[in-house]
This record gives C-alpha cells, structure tokens and sequence, in this order.
C-alpha cells in the first residue's frame, strides 16, 4: 500500500534546522489531510463499507423513530395548568 502520509525523515543536524524541517513536514502533512478530507466521496468507499454506513444509517432512523414516539406518548401523559385549572371548577 503507498505510504500516503509518511513520517518525516529529519536529517538536520541543528536543533532550528530540524525544527524548521519538522515544520515543513508538518505544513505538507496539513495540506495533504485536507486535501484528503475535501475529496472524499462515495466514489472512494468500498462497498463493504457503503453496506456498512447503510445499516447505521437504518439503525439511527429506527432509534430516532422510536424516541420520537416515545416522546410523543410521554407528551400526551403531561398535565397542562389548564388541565389542572379545568378540574378544579
């Protein structure tokens, strides 16, 4: 597999040399990452992990689904202050 982000080879002698060689590093190791991240696409996933983001994507629905209803069933139980002005007459 090509090593995409390799570690830096620091070769200076120097302690500001090998900072400024570490820091170097650290700019192309920067500009790589994002344009990694920026280029992201489905295009680029396997397909064993397309299925995989497709069953946790069913998996939130169905949680979200079921907290909605029980959200709804709980809002349904609450007592209003009408409600409780309303029995009192």
């Amino acid at each position: 597999m090509y090593d995409m982000l390799p570690f830096p080879n620091i070769t200076a002698t120097s302690i500001e040399e090998q900072a400024a060689q570490i820091n170097n590093y650290l700019i192309q190791f920067k500009e790589t990452l994002e344009f990694i991240l920026t280029n992201i696409s489905t295009d680029n996933f396997s397909p064993a992990l397309i299925d995989k983001l497709n069953s946790l994507g069913a998996e939130i629905e169905k949680t979200t689904e079921e907290a909605t209803e029980q959200i709804q069933q709980v809002s349904n139980k609450a007592i209003t202050v009408s409600d409780v002005i309303n029995s009192q007459s």
